[in-house]
């Protein structure tokens, strides 16, 4: 079957195709640049054995040596055709994003991973046995990131300062393009936004009178949290 996408292009000769933006147009490819690269891989592969690099190679060192090459190239140097070598390194690069973006280990993206904020996790009041979801930021974690069994905490439940225990996280680390649901502080009326994945694991976790009971990232208290309402 031929697939469809509606998008259709109708030539002078009456003929028509499928043309679908966003498809590429391989006809304006530069094609004597890509047979320069291709002699680069008929090198690599005399040199390393076919398929060498489609197992995997980090980005950094791609990128690494595309960049040295580019230096060399630009400062006349012409023991080999580092242009060549530049644009294979970059290819592959590009390539890498759909087959291995597991190995994209730039820096910045590596700190962006560091710094994203551990899951609310849920945690239960010994005293009362009642189980309630608490930010990450609020329960403490040694030095291999793993929590904490045990912390006394005060209980927005029973008011006792009672020994908690570590649940677990409700979720995962949150995806940036994650829809945010708007919600407010009960105590200080604070609006924020919690994203969608985490505020289900709430909701599931415990729920009072259609609110979410948790510790507000803005006056850090105790207090009841609800879904904003499109005229509040």
């Amino acid at each position: 079957m031929i697939k469809d996408s509606g998008d259709r292009t109708e030539f002078e000769t009456g003929a028509k195709r499928d043309m679908h933006a966003g498809k590429g147009r391989m006809d304006l490819l530069p094609w004597y640049g890509i047979m320069e690269v291709s002699k680069h891989c008929e090198e690599g592969a005399l040199k390393y054995g076919e398929h060498n690099v489609d197992k995997g190679i980090p980005l950094h060192s791609l990128l690494d040596s595309a960049s040295r090459h580019l230096a060399k190239y630009m400062v006349g140097m012409d023991d080999e055709d580092h242009l060549r070598a530049a644009c294979w390194n970059l290819l592959w690069a590009l390539n890498q994003r759909e087959t291995h973006p597991e190995l994209d280990d730039r820096f910045s993206v590596k700190q962006e991973k560091a710094e994203k904020k551990r899951p609310w996790i849920s945690v239960e009041c010994t005293n009362c046995m009642k189980r309630y979801p608490i930010a990450p930021e609020v329960w403490s974690y040694n030095a291999d990131g793993v929590s904490i069994d045990n912390k006394i905490l005060r209980c927005p439940f029973c008011k006792a300062n009672e020994v908690h225990r570590y649940i677990g996280d409700l979720d995962g680390y949150a995806d940036p393009d994650e829809k945010l649901v708007a919600v407010k502080c009960g105590g200080c009326n604070a609006h924020f936004g919690i994203p969608a994945s985490n505020w289900n694991s709430m909701k599931a976790c415990t729920i009072h009178n259609g609110e979410v009971l948790a510790r507000c990232p803005r006056c850090g208290k105790d207090t009841f949290i609800s879904e904003v309402k499109p005229d509040e």
